[in-house]
């Protein structure tokens, strides 16, 4: 006959562990995707006025940059999202080399034909859904294959509409809230088993 309070209280001692391991197990991850997603990076981002600097920056995974621009040139494109207009697409020169941005509808003034003295902070896309939406587009208007396009521009999007600092803060502020949390959770499960209140050989 199996003795149910020996088997509660290894329960119990099995659900403390646990109370250990799931909670550092998240903290890791919440690490580990920091670490990935470069989070904070959109508070400091880089100073990037040449494409030189620019391929620096992605090379060195500053994704978020401050650049500027003498002037842009409307392409006649937009990026929807949930049936609101994102973005609008626009291209200007940097050391001789196409670059395409995309620019949120208040500083382009819902999409002006030009736009000059543009300074904003952007972040940088590569081989994304809108960079490949843009070049599609713009090939097809053109004449060209889409793989020619991709080959005579810039080949990062520099996205003002992906630049979402409030977002960001938010997630910060959630995912460090619920690390505390998960943290609390250990030391109160670190402190159940010091006292043994539930540690039974």
């Amino acid at each position: 006959m199996r003795n149910n309070n020996k088997y509660s209280k290894t329960t119990s001692k099995g659900m403390v562990l646990l109370g250990i391991l799931v909670p550092a197990a998240y903290i890791a991850l919440l690490i580990i995707v920091a670490y990935l997603a470069t989070p904070f990076s959109i508070f400091s981002p880089q100073t990037a006025n040449s494409a030189n600097e620019l391929r620096g920056a992605y090379h060195n995974n500053n994704l978020y940059v401050n650049t500027s621009s003498d002037k842009l040139y409307y392409t006649g494109y937009s990026e929807k999202f949930l049936g609101h207009t994102y973005g609008y697409y626009y291209y200007g020169l940097l050391d001789d080399e196409c670059v395409f941005y995309l620019i949120s509808p208040s500083q382009s003034n819902n999409a002006s034909a030009t736009l000059e003295d543009v300074n904003i902070t952007a972040k940088l896309l590569a081989s994304n859904d809108r960079f490949f939406n843009i070049t599609s587009a713009l090939s097809k208007d053109l004449g060209w294959t889409q793989q020619d396009m991709q080959d005579n521009v810039f080949p990062y999007l520099v996205s003002q509409s992906d630049c979402h600092i409030k977002l960001t803060v938010f997630m910060l502020a959630f995912f460090c809230i619920s690390a505390i949390f998960a943290l609390v959770v250990i030391l109160i499960n670190i402190v159940k088993i010091r006292k043994k209140l539930y540690w039974i050989a």
